[in-house]
């Protein structure tokens, strides 16, 4: 992605589309966190067998969130479910933060079950070392500073 980007900003920047708003780059994922209750081990005396209730009690939260890294900000938003319904709130909470601006947001394209029509550029995962993460920021600052405003 990181040489693909200015290509797909150049074909996204398009100035009747921006429309003079400042430029935000974001970056956007989705993630669950839960508990999901096992059975353990547990203690009894010889020759007793312990009796375990099992409930198969499983509780999760989602969490939406949205980074700019020029920016150094952060958009989140928490939901009791993952779906079309809540992803449209959450991109409609950034959008109402960023209202004056032109939001180009990064999807990682991983399975969800959302429905969205976006502009979506393929992330790789990398190894690469900090330096070099910290290189492409200075690159991404560079290449939406150089925009119109």
């Amino acid at each position: 992605m990181e040489k693909k980007l200015p290509e797909t900003l150049a074909a996204l920047l398009k100035p009747e589309e921006v429309q003079g708003r400042r430029v935000r780059l974001i970056f956007q994922d989705e993630a669950r966190f839960g508990r999901m209750v096992r059975i353990r081990r547990c203690w009894a005396p010889t020759p007793e067998r312990p009796v375990v209730n099992n409930g198969y009690e499983r509780q999760f939260v989602y969490v939406y969130g949205a980074v700019s890294p020029i920016e150094g900000e952060l958009d989140w938003m928490i939901c009791p479910k993952m779906n079309t319904e809540r992803m449209s709130e959450y991109l409609a909470q950034v959008t109402a933060s960023h209202p004056a601006e032109f939001i180009v947001m990064v999807v990682d394209g991983s399975f969800s079950p959302i429905n969205l029509t976006l502009a979506l550029a393929p992330l790789r995962r990398s190894t690469k070392s900090a330096g070099r993460s910290s290189c492409f920021s200075k690159r991404l600052s560079k290449i939406l500073r150089s925009r119109p405003s």
